[in-house]
Formats: structure tokens, sequence, C-alpha cells
């Protein structure tokens, strides 16, 4: 798994609002054993994080690895 982000809506050196239920979120999801189920819960998760710091739909995102 990759994760990207969109270099024209946020870069590494800026701060973003995290809590610690996104986090326990982020933990849990990544070890479901159903890699669809995995990568959807993710996605979901990141996408409340971009909602939650103002930043446009599909800010951040992942990439099945090959």
């Amino acid at each position: 798994m990759i994760f990207l982000y969109d270099r024209n809506n946020i870069n590494t050196q800026e701060e973003i609002k995290l809590s610690i239920a996104d986090l326990r979120d982020l933990v849990q999801a990544v070890n479901l054993k159903n890699e669809e189920v995995r990568n959807n819960e993710i996605d979901n998760i990141l996408q409340c994080i971009s909602k939650k710091n103002k930043l446009k739909k599909g800010t951040f995102w992942i990439e099945k690895n090959d």
C-alpha cells in the first residue's frame, strides 16, 4: 500500500488535525484481513481527515503496491 497526496493541495511541512480516534481507526483498518474492505476503510478515514482539515476531496489516497 502506497500513501499519496496531492502536492497542489498540501505539502509535507503542513500541520493537520488528527484525532486519537483517527489514528486508532487507521491502525485498526490497516490490520483488516480483507484487502478491499481495508482499502475502502482507509480511504474513508483519509477523506474524513481531509474534510476535518478543510482540504479538497482527494487530497490523500492510497494505491496498491504491485
